[in-house]
């Protein structure tokens, strides 16, 4: 089971990475720092719904758009 996020946590993660949202996912552009693989670039999360896709991302659990 994943680790439950405070909404400080996930607003904070938004305010800074500012993501797109869409219906079941959300898309977000990171630097090389932030990116799971070390290279910058657009990445997309999965979920529910906003809150879970944001769980997601905050867990490393992003796929590389091309």
């Amino acid at each position: 089971m994943g680790v439950e996020r405070s909404e400080t946590e996930r607003l904070d993660w938004v305010l800074k990475y500012r993501p797109e949202f869409s219906d079941g996912f959300l898309r977000v552009r990171l630097e090389a720092a932030a990116a799971p693989d070390g290279l910058s670039g657009m990445f997309m999360a999965v979920g529910l719904d906003a809150r879970s896709c944001i769980d997601n991302a905050l867990a490393g659990f992003l796929v590389r758009l091309r």
